[in-house]
């Protein structure tokens, strides 16, 4: 599963998701003392209320983590979820820079910090870090990151940036189809209709386009010519 914030198409693969040791470089492969799979438990503990909007118990459990293992990396990025999902953002880059202090390059929170960046419409500065993500060699997700930087380049805006992170994504990972209704929404809002239709088209020949899309293919088949359709 992941976190989807539609308003700018941002993907937060968040280490609640993939695991907590997986979101520091080199942390799985290192035996956790007693205080940091005490922290782990809490950290989960909270991500487990913070999806039932539970806010306080979940407060009450990172804190917890925190207390027993302050610089275990996955609690301080759950802390800084918490404070993002809660609206405290100057909170939330806090916690974020704190655990990149002490893990500066693992892929999942440099990609989260991106994402978060990109979200407080810092989009160029958003782009360092999904670039630094995407060079974690051990970091799985990089057609997520990939897609992600796109999406803020395209806030920027700077669609050629866009479309090229884009379509590293889709080279990166081609059963990942998200990045082509990203690029067909692109085409459409600059008029380019025949090639937002072709994304469209490659699109739902492995799925099912949403309504919406399904919409927008059948309005662009009515406004380009016979020819273009081929």
């Amino acid at each position: 599963m992941r976190l989807l914030y539609k308003f700018t198409g941002i993907i937060l693969v968040m280490f609640l998701v993939t695991g907590c040791g997986s979101t520091t470089k080199g942390l799985d492969d290192q035996p956790k003392n007693n205080s940091q799979q005490f922290a782990d438990y809490n950290v989960q503990l909270g991500v487990g209320y913070m999806r039932q909007g539970d806010m306080p118990r979940a407060k009450q459990k990172l804190l917890t983590a925190l207390d027993k293992a302050p610089n275990w990396p996955p609690a301080l990025e759950a802390m800084a979820y918490f404070y993002q999902m809660t609206g405290d953002s100057a909170k939330a880059q806090n916690y974020y820079l704190k655990a990149l202090n002490i893990a500066p390059h693992a892929g999942a929170t440099l990609n989260n910090y991106g994402g978060f960046l990109c979200l407080q419409g810092k989009y160029r500065e958003s782009l360092t870090y999904f670039d630094r993500a995407a060079a974690d060699e051990s970091y799985l997700k990089t057609a997520a990151v990939n897609e992600n930087a796109g999406l803020c380049a395209a806030k920027i805006p700077d669609y050629k940036l866009a479309e090229q992170y884009l379509q590293k994504a889709l080279r990166q990972n081609p059963a990942r189809l998200a990045p082509l209704i990203d690029l067909a929404d692109m085409a459409d809002q600059q008029g380019e209709y025949k090639v937002a239709l072709d994304y469209l088209n490659l699109y739902a020949q492995q799925a099912d386009l949403d309504a919406r899309h399904e919409k927008m293919r059948s309005t662009l088949m009515q406004k380009l010519p016979t020819r273009d359709l081929r």
